[in-house]
């Protein structure tokens, strides 16, 4: 039977695995999971392995006990070998083992951390689906609206069976999350294939989308002139000035836009030790060219390009398998370092 995901668990964290089968499913979500789906007279190994290259996503029922788990680490070690997305459901907090390291650098932890689970099972209900598509082969161009997955998944958050009544309302919780601004040349967002999503449009889905999961709370993305506060310059003033996290594109066209100075510049008025930027490299750029704006110049960055033997090599999603991987890699790293520094300003 063909099926989305494979609930990888440990025997001792049965109930729960069960329990995820059954929220899964009830949701038309198609599950594989041991011992209900092996079938007597073939070898079980073989069963299990047929059944991870055959699945969409992995779902790794986490505690201390699947930890340990020889047979958790050999399905994870399938998974990783076919590229299948792997995501933790974590009910302990509990470190991995060093030999579980290797296989759980997914950006989609869930946590399960505090009661009730019913309330985390409802969230990720609603996740699931949305990992699939952004991992898929026609995820991050295909996929709807994220701020429709956002609005969903705040009202699983908000049903009052499932979340203790002192949690905040969605708006509420909107309210409070944090901004991201992305800073881009109109010309960087250019499709790069006619009918195709532009660079930035789709760099800003899957930030959008991966630091709702990383932080498990709504955030804030904007990346275009349309902004929700008001019109005109008063908008972008607002926008930048709100900022948490400010991703600048930098590239020849942003270097020689004064819109995008006039936008970096006020982020830094706003920001004297320039915690929050983020610089973004679509191409490679003479340090010369950025000597005059230090903030950048002593950044490193994150590099959406290879160079190899002279010839500079674009990380694209609309470029193919190859390039949507890469692109992938490198905002996973992006959103994990902002995310990390957005929870270390929380506290």
């Amino acid at each position: 039977m063909a099926h989305d995901v494979f609930i990888c668990h440990s025997t001792k964290d049965r109930v729960v695995a069960n329990a995820a089968l059954a929220r899964l499913e009830e949701a038309k979500i198609r599950c594989w999971i041991a011992p209900r789906d092996p079938v007597p007279g073939i070898p079980y190994e073989e069963q299990i392995v047929e059944a991870i290259e055959n699945t969409k996503l992995l779902l790794l029922i986490y505690s201390s006990a699947s930890n340990e788990s020889g047979s958790v680490r050999r399905e994870l070690a399938v998974a990783a070998d076919c590229g299948k997305p792997i995501v933790p459901f974590r009910l302990e907090s509990t470190p991995p083992a060093r030999a579980m390291r290797f296989y759980l650098t997914s950006p989609h932890w869930l946590d399960a951390l505090t009661p009730p689970l019913e309330a985390h099972l409802a969230e990720l209900v609603v996740l699931v689906p949305q990992i699939i598509q952004l991992t898929s082969g026609i995820g991050i161009l295909e996929q709807p609206s994220l701020r429709d997955v956002a609005q969903r998944v705040q009202a699983v958050r908000s049903e009052p069976e499932s979340f203790p009544s002192h949690r905040e309302s969605a708006s509420e919780q909107t309210a409070d999350a944090p901004v991201i601004f992305i800073s881009y040349a109109r010309q960087d967002n250019e499709p790069t294939l006619p009918g195709h999503e532009g660079w930035v449009e789709i760099l800003r889905r899957v930030v959008d989308l991966r630091l709702r999961l990383l932080l498990g709370s709504d955030v804030l993305t904007f990346f275009n002139r349309s902004l929700p506060f008001a019109d005109g310059q008063d908008a972008l003033q607002e926008a930048v000035r709100s900022a948490d996290a400010f991703v600048a594109i930098v590239s020849p066209s942003y270097l020689c836009s004064s819109w995008c100075m006039r936008e970096l510049q006020q982020f830094l008025g706003n920001n004297r030790h320039d915690t929050g930027l983020y610089p973004v490299y679509k191409t490679a750029l003479d340090r010369d060219s950025l000597a005059e704006i230090p903030a950048l110049a002593n950044r490193v960055g994150y590099q959406f390009y290879r160079s190899d033997e002279g010839h500079e090599f674009p990380f694209d999603p609309n470029l193919g398998k190859k390039g949507e991987r890469e692109f992938l890699n490198v905002a996973d790293a992006l959103t994990h370092d902002i995310a990390r520094n957005l929870r270390k300003r929380a506290h």
